[in-house]
């Protein structure tokens, strides 16, 4: 489960994927196939995906333990079949690096 919190030090990527709604779901089985991949990569402490309801963005959360262990990702040939699949039915793709600086919640 993801814990956005600003007290953490995590490094948040965003990942938005933009394609035309019918491949939407081709691209999301892709995403999904590369996740699988990710899972036990070092520094990996959580993802999620997000679809848009028009059906013409798929987004990704992943949290991070530095920036060093996403960049170590982002080196590694570990998914670059998978990313060169992304990449033919994204119409475009933006990578977001981010850091939490403020996340509430609802008191139960």
């Amino acid at each position: 489960m993801a814990t956005i919190s600003a007290d953490q030090n995590y490094v948040t990527n965003i990942m938005v994927f933009t394609t035309d709604p019918g491949r939407r779901q081709e691209l999301l089985d892709v995403i999904l196939a590369g996740e699988d991949i990710l899972n036990g990569f070092p520094g990996l402490v959580s993802t999620t995906i997000h679809v848009t309801d028009d059906g013409a963005r798929i987004i990704s959360y992943a949290q991070w333990e530095s920036k060093k262990h996403l960049a170590a990702l982002r080196e590694s040939p570990a998914l670059g079949e998978n990313l060169k699949q992304v990449r033919e039915l994204a119409d475009d793709i933006q990578f977001l690096p981010c850091s939490v600086v403020y996340s509430a919640m609802k008191n139960q």
